[in-house]
């Protein structure tokens, strides 16, 4: 009789354990699918709680730039930016099309 008791023991511990893994699996899973489609929006709200609280905004974190590395040494650092007007980029060949 109990060794029947030890036995079950043994099923809910192990039972507890694989319930908490796969609870772990799933928090860990929504963190990363929180951080996938709401990075630019947290960096955003912590930018702003730290110029609330007196800090100062990192102006680079809007700078966009491409380094230029030749021979494991950088080269040059462009600084890059969206055009004003894009011209000739698509061309639609339903006449309704309005680009």
């Amino acid at each position: 009789m109990r060794t029947l008791r030890r036995r079950g023991l043994k099923r809910q511990k192990g039972q507890a354990f694989v319930e908490y893994v796969i609870l772990v699996a799933v928090i860990a899973l929504a963190a990363l699918f929180v951080l996938a489609n709401f990075s630019d929006r947290i960096k955003d709200m912590i930018t702003g709680i730290t110029v609330t609280l007196g800090g100062e905004a990192d102006a680079k974190a809007d700078e966009k730039s491409i380094d230029i590395i030749k021979d494991s040494v950088l080269v040059e650092k462009k600084q890059i930016g969206l055009p004003e007007k894009l011209t000739n980029v698509i061309k639609c060949k339903n006449p309704r099309c309005i680009t």
